[in-house]
């Protein structure tokens, strides 16, 4: 059964989004915010998860399919709501933060 929302989530159990749901959230906005069009992004993105697919085969990642689907759309979702602000870089910084915070928690979410 394919849960909504798990702090960590398994083969066995798989989960649309995750903790790192956020920064895949920031990142679409940070995109948005320093005015990268919306298919360069998707794009982008796609590659991103389809590299973690990739890893599934080498056991360098725990990424499910159902997991990088949810990523996908709650990155471009960012995308979607944010606004272009070149001025601006709160998205950018939040983003960061966030990328930097996940990484610090490690196998204790994902």
């Amino acid at each position: 059964m394919v849960k909504l929302f798990a702090n960590k989530e398994t083969a066995d159990e798989p989960a649309l989004l995750s903790p790192w749901s956020l920064p895949h959230f920031l990142v679409g906005m940070a995109a948005k915010e320093r005015g990268v069009p919306f298919w360069w992004f998707e794009l982008a993105h796609l590659l991103y998860e389809l590299k973690d697919q990739a890893e599934n085969y080498t056991g360098e990642n725990q990424n499910t399919l159902m997991n990088s689907v949810g990523d996908q759309a709650i990155a471009t979702l960012g995308h979607v709501v944010a606004t272009t602000n070149r001025s601006s870089y709160v998205w950018t910084t939040l983003y960061v933060v966030s990328w930097v915070t996940a990484i610090g928690l490690g196998d204790r979410i994902g």
